[in-house]
């Protein structure tokens, strides 16, 4: 008889190749994915705070009118571009009452490879500023309040409360939370 050779044959070599190749090959294309992900996930993340951004940007203009614009943002955000259009809002029920209403849209896009990659915000707003309650006066103890009206630019004294259900209060320089309280039905 013959002694047994301790070792591995030429089969078994071969086979723990094989799946030792497999195996790499299977872990290097995961890490590859992973790596598009990870910068996938940074551009979008980016995207969406220049986004909202932008969005602040045109929320903050005190007369918005209908308009279209786009652009490049500054470095280092230069490869991501922008597009706002602000247009009137068309309700798609007939019954709806839109008068003054924008539909504000703001899409930021960039390459990703060959192709363009999108990210968009939308929301609605008022054409008009509503009417606001401002103290004129000077001094503390009660002031009085005078109303604006932003379409006419122009200031008038109110009849009555600014608000329904409303309290007037006395409003101190140092102290105002107990005029909120009072509004608010508090006190």
């Amino acid at each position: 008889m013959k002694d047994k050779e301790k070792g591995f044959s030429l089969l078994e070599i071969l086979l723990a190749a094989t799946i030792l190749g497999v195996g790499i090959v299977t872990l290097l294309g995961a890490l590859t994915q992973a790596a598009r992900t990870m910068a996938n996930v940074k551009e979008t993340t980016e995207a969406s705070g220049l986004a909202r951004s932008k969005m602040e940007e045109v929320l903050t203009t005190m007369e918005l009118n209908p308009y279209r614009e786009e652009g490049y943002f500054d470095k280092p955000f230069n490869s991501y571009g922008w597009r706002v259009s602000v247009s009137e809002y068309q309700s798609r029920h007939d019954e709806d009452e839109t008068d003054g209403l924008l539909l504000i849209y703001v899409e930021v896009y960039w390459d990703r490879g060959k192709k363009e990659v999108q990210y968009f915000l939308e929301t609605l707003r008022l054409q008009e500023m509503p009417k606001l309650a401002v103290p004129i006066g000077a001094g503390a103890g009660r002031r009085d309040v005078q109303r604006i009206d932003s379409k006419k630019d122009r200031a008038t004294q109110p009849s009555g409360s600014l608000v329904p259900g409303a309290v007037d209060a006395e409003v101190s320089p140092r102290d105002s939370s107990g005029a909120m309280d009072a509004f608010f039905g508090q006190k």
